[in-house]
């Protein structure tokens, strides 16, 4: 009996000592072997306190349906002013479909070992798709643009740990703007400024270098816009087209719908290679059921839109990513 009374308590304590142990290593990320998996699994949003940070470019971007004219908030559509070797259409309505997003990892740099700078490659395909009126006809017509565009990402991790599992060791600190569009593009954002009304702006021509911080605050902040914050965003590209750019904010939609908006020409001149153009908008963050979100700016070129040769499209991307809450 005594025994049996010791032989019970050794392995009782022997459970707890398992199920312990079980719960230490029950990590959001599963356990992964390097640095570089884990890394990845990050990427991918498979860490659900950052989930939202590294998917919410995807929701934003997707257009999901076509928007006329004025669901785009753009009183007036251009006028086609220059087209050649092609066949003009009169847009009624167009959008983004996209298709298929991966995301991969370009290059790793832990030369410190304190700190890991993570360049990662975001590459979107899909449909850029127009519904409107042949030049020199009555007859409508769908055409479909097929893309690929893309965009680029520095990610930095902040060493917290030496152990076996990276998920204890590393944690994802900033992030950089997301940008790139199609190769070869005729267009290029070089500027992008939004304002919220505390007046903490958010300004930069170079995306690649701009750190936002995730858990630390050691640089930029990653901007707080609640439900309902109005921001006015003011955009400045170059172009190589004489014609007027079709430059649209897109942001993720509280449940469904419309998340699309189109940005007035404030300026626009002449420079050695082409146009220099600022676009602007001010408009209200809905707010979403995400910790995290991203606004988009896309431009295309004027023939994107105006044209029916399929191949003809060029765009550029800046995404923002901020927080929604803390």
């Amino acid at each position: 009996m005594k025994y049996n009374k010791i032989a019970g308590i050794i392995l009782c304590t022997a459970g707890m000592i398992f199920l312990a142990s079980c719960a230490k290593n029950n990590s959001p990320v599963a356990t992964q072997n390097t640095d570089q998996s884990y890394f990845e699994s990050v990427m991918n949003g498979n860490d659900p306190q950052t989930s939202d940070l590294m998917t919410s470019d995807y929701a934003a971007l997707d257009d999901e349906a076509m928007y006329s004219v004025a669901m785009g908030s753009q009183p007036v559509t251009p006028q086609i002013q220059s087209i050649t070797a092609d066949t003009g259409i009169t847009p009624l309505k167009w959008g983004r479909f996209i298709t298929g997003v991966s995301r991969s990892i370009t290059s790793i740099d832990t030369s410190g070992d304190s700190v890991a700078i993570v360049n990662i490659q975001v590459v979107f395909t899909g449909n850029y798709e127009i519904y409107g009126i042949v030049a020199g006809t009555n007859d409508t017509e769908l055409v479909k643009k097929p893309y690929v565009e893309t965009l680029q990402r520095s990610l930095r991790f902040v060493r917290i740990a030496h152990g076996n599992d990276p998920f204890f060791n590393w944690r994802l600190d900033a992030v950089t703007i997301l940008n790139g569009g199609t190769q070869n593009s005729d267009i290029t954002i070089t500027k992008v400024q939004i304002i919220p009304p505390s007046g903490d702006t958010l300004s930069t021509s170079d995306p690649n270098n701009y750190y936002m911080e995730v858990a630390w605050r050691w640089m930029h902040r990653l901007p707080l816009w609640g439900w309902n914050t109005q921001v006015t965003v003011n955009v400045t590209l170059h172009s190589t087209s004489v014609d007027t750019d079709i430059v649209a904010l897109h942001y993720v939609p509280r449940n469904f719908g419309l998340h699309r908006q189109d940005m007035s020409l404030v300026s626009s001149a002449p420079d050695s290679t082409g146009y220099t153009r600022v676009y602007s908008l001010t408009f209200t963050i809905p707010g979403n059921d995400k910790k995290f979100s991203h606004i988009f700016v896309s431009a295309t070129t004027h023939a994107s839109l105006y044209t029916t040769t399929a191949t003809n499209f060029s765009s550029s991307l800046w995404g923002m990513p901020y927080k929604t809450s803390e």
